[in-house]
């Protein structure tokens, strides 16, 4: 969801996040805290409801081929507070997640960061930033949320070299190397 968003009374907003990530990874933990104005439906409590989907996106095609020995949709673990998340793995590229909620509350709301963390990797957590969107009357016209921005490839990978700036495609060089894909080795004098 972005800053900004609208929402009709009793309507059922779909709340999608997406992880981006350039290297595959265990377990991961996705934790949406509900913002107030909105409540998640939990797949398992609601009859007839679709249960949470997820869509993968692999920017490497021979990820495709571990499907059948990890399950590709994390388990999805509903509460009033926080819908979470958890991937027992996470192939490197774009992940997305998405959840039932319904516009409960009519009123302007702050909605808070949605945090991404890899088990095994303390170290490796991210968080989106805050916003606001609003619940109004049911005379209200609701904004269409815009789709993620697309992942853009780096040139040969940043050859090991380097890290990929995954949202312009330009490769982020090591030290000792240069270049589009930082292949070229550099000399680094030393002062």
């Amino acid at each position: 969801m972005k800053e900004g968003l609208a929402f009709a009374h009793s309507t059922t907003p779909l709340p999608t996040n997406q992880v981006t990530t350039p290297d595959d990874l265990g377990a991961v933990e996705v934790e949406v805290l509900m913002p107030a104005g909105l409540e998640p439906v939990d797949p398992n409590l609601t009859p007839g409801s679709p249960a949470a989907t997820c869509g993968l996106q692999f920017s490497n095609p021979s990820a495709v081929f571990w499907w059948w020995w990890w399950p590709a949709c994390p388990a999805q673990a509903t509460r009033p507070d926080v819908v979470t998340f958890r991937f027992a793995r996470l192939p490197s590229g774009a992940s997305s997640v998405q959840f039932t909620a319904v516009a409960a509350t009519p009123g302007v709301w702050a909605l808070p960061p949605v945090k991404a963390s890899a088990e095994q990797q303390p170290e490796v957590m991210g968080m989106t930033p805050a916003g606001s969107f609003a619940v109004c009357s049911a005379t209200c016209v609701a904004e269409p949320a815009q789709q993620p921005q697309a992942l853009v490839a780096c040139p040969n990978s940043c050859s090991g070299n380097g890290s990929c700036r995954l949202d312009v495609g330009r490769c982020v060089c090591s030290s000792g190397f240069a270049g589009a894909d930082c292949s070229e080795m550099v000399v680094v004098e030393q002062s």
